[in-house]
């Protein structure tokens, strides 16, 4: 059976921005979904800060897959008090980041 390339594009958009995170986390070969992982995690951290109209106007901003990771579990239910400076930012990040990344 031939392969279907319609999705070609919005990958190759995907990974365009996972490989300078695999760069800067100095990821080796074999460790790519740790970057998606982090990706991932970063978004949730974002995406839960945000009133819910932000979120969906972000997220049309995505690339379609990464659309996908971004919205993925989103309840549009915001805990906004929680996050007020970088630090807590960061820990937000870090508590998802201790989360499997499959």
């Amino acid at each position: 059976m031939a392969g279907l390339h319609v999705f070609d594009p919005h990958v190759d958009a995907a990974n365009a921005w996972l490989r300078p995170l695999i760069e800067e986390l100095k990821l080796r070969p074999g460790e790519d979904a740790l970057a998606l992982h982090a990706l991932r995690a970063g978004f949730h951290a974002i995406r839960d800060r945000l009133p819910a109209a932000e979120v969906v106007d972000l997220a049309a901003q995505l690339p379609t897959v990464l659309r996908g990771v971004f919205c993925d579990g989103c309840r549009l239910i915001n805990d906004r008090g929680v996050i007020r400076d970088r630090a807590a930012m960061l820990t937000r990040v870090k508590r998802r980041l201790g989360r499997d990344p499959r």
